[in-house]
């Protein structure tokens, strides 16, 4: 048997152009299209990660807050310069706005979070009566160490007295020196 030709498709060179072109562009079109799918994605981690990323410094501001105020109080309750009864209640307010703020985001309305973050804004409300007991404390505390000091002045002044000349003797300067200041500013103040 003898074997006859098929017909084959023959296309002229314009029309082979014109689908190669075609083709290309089909190619390059479904390129774009996954490109722009990949992009939509990466906008979408991105946008995550920016929300994340706010949620964290937020998170990092509360706990720097929360050791600020632990660090204020402290200092408040045991000395009288550093740290006045305002930037406690300054510091707490700010305290409040950032678990306000970061109670207010998308991420921890539904979050487990939630819970610890309200519960620490009714702790830092509770400051405020805190630190007004702070301040009466510390008078309390004021007048209790005025009237042991005046009790025992006579006593403390003469040992004061005797340690200045011990060390004058053995001319240690400095000492002596801070001896004399202390025994100074406590006659000043019994006057």
């Amino acid at each position: 048997m003898a074997k006859t030709p098929k017909k084959a498709l023959r296309f002229s060179i314009r029309h082979r152009i014109f689908g190669s072109f075609v083709f290309v562009l089909m190619i390059s079109f479904a390129a774009t299209a996954i490109n722009i799918v990949g992009l939509q994605d990466f906008y979408q981690y991105f946008h995550q990660f920016k929300q994340n990323s706010t949620d964290t410094n937020l998170m990092l501001k509360i706990d720097k807050n929360v050791s600020d105020l632990q660090r204020y109080v402290l200092a408040f309750s045991n000395t009288e310069k550093s740290v006045t009864s305002e930037q406690l209640h300054s510091l707490r307010k700010q305290l409040l706005l950032d678990i306000d703020q970061l109670l207010t985001n998308e991420l921890h309305e539904k979050s487990v979070h939630s819970a610890q973050l309200e519960q620490m804004k009714k702790t830092a409300n509770s400051f405020a009566e805190k630190i007004e007991s702070l301040e009466q404390a510390r008078a309390v505390r004021e007048v209790f160490v005025q009237q042991r000091l005046e009790a025992h002045f006579e006593e403390l002044n003469t040992t004061l007295n005797t340690i200045f000349l011990f060390l004058q003797k053995q001319n240690k300067d400095k000492p002596v020196i801070a001896i004399w200041s202390a025994q100074k500013i406590f006659l000043q103040q019994k006057r």
